[in-house]
């Protein structure tokens, strides 16, 4: 990798991801793809990946995964593989990297300009986090809801690094929003300002024990409410799996479905 800009445009939820990441993510670029890197948190997936101008065709995934180790390989801590990349057209040859071991996250990237009102569930107060005893209640809730996919010593890493750089970009460029039970956390979200007049959603995430009871939508709503109100933005974005429950949640909050995008992901690359 030479080049360090480029004309290409990236999809828009890379994008907006990048921009509310600057000076912690880095982006360079090659004539075939470009490298998205997080170098204070190189076990984060989607923060240290490969991003590609089309899907993967058949017999891409050697080359591909060839692409990652001269990307990464000179970092021990990255052990895994990670590729994103538009797929307006579909996801491709993507089975032949599921049938390895690969994860694919198929998104819908969606917009809204004006949201729903939804009142907080009985008993749950909405409110932008405070204080050092919220972002505690904030890496426990993650862990609570941490996918058993995951081995939980290396994601509580991932977590506790990832939770500091928020709440450092949210005392600058946005806002942490957080349904509380008394003192307890019971889902949170946070928005930030992405250049361009957007802002885009990060890490919705409801507690297991109070899924199901309008949580998410109620905090999405409050915290895109504010983000109208409080800052010179006209257009909310956030990123959601094209079959997961959550879009339809978001589609109720007014959020519509703007581009296709997709990801592919493996804990360990190696294919042995």
């Amino acid at each position: 990798m030479q080049a360090t800009s480029d004309s290409r445009p990236l999809p828009l939820g890379i994008r907006t991801e990048l921009a509310i990441n600057a000076g912690r993510t880095s982006i360079s670029y090659g004539p075939r793809y470009a490298v998205l890197r997080t170098s204070q948190n190189p076990t984060y997936y989607m923060g240290n990946l490969l991003i590609y101008d089309r899907a993967p065709r058949s017999g891409d995934m050697p080359v591909w995964l060839r692409d990652f180790e001269d990307a990464f390989g000179g970092d021990p801590q990255v052990r895994h593989a990670a590729f994103a990349f538009g797929a307006s057209e579909g996801t491709g040859a993507s089975e032949e990297f599921v049938a390895n071991g690969f994860t694919l996250e198929d998104h819908s990237v969606m917009r809204a300009r004006a949201v729903a009102t939804f009142d907080a569930p009985p008993g749950l107060t909405i409110r932008r986090f405070a204080d050092d005893g919220d972002w505690g209640e904030q890496l426990e809730m993650q862990m609570a809801a941490m996918p058993a996919i995951h081995d939980a010593s290396e994601y509580r890493v991932f977590k506790e690094r990832q939770i500091a750089h928020h709440r450092d970009i949210a005392a600058r460029i946005g806002a942490w929003f957080g349904a509380f039970d008394g003192g307890r956390l019971a889902g949170s979200c946070g928005v930030f300002k992405a250049g361009a007049g957007l802002a885009r959603f990060q890490d919705v995430t409801v507690h297991p024990s109070y899924r199901n009871r309008g949580v998410a939508r109620a905090l999405i709503c409050a915290a895109g409410a504010a983000a109208l109100h409080d800052w010179t933005v006209t257009e909310l974005i956030i990123v959601a799996k094209r079959d997961d429950f959550p879009r339809r949640i978001y589609q109720k909050c007014g959020f519509e479905d703007y581009q296709r995008e997709a990801a592919l992901w493996k804990a360990q690359r190696a294919l042995a």
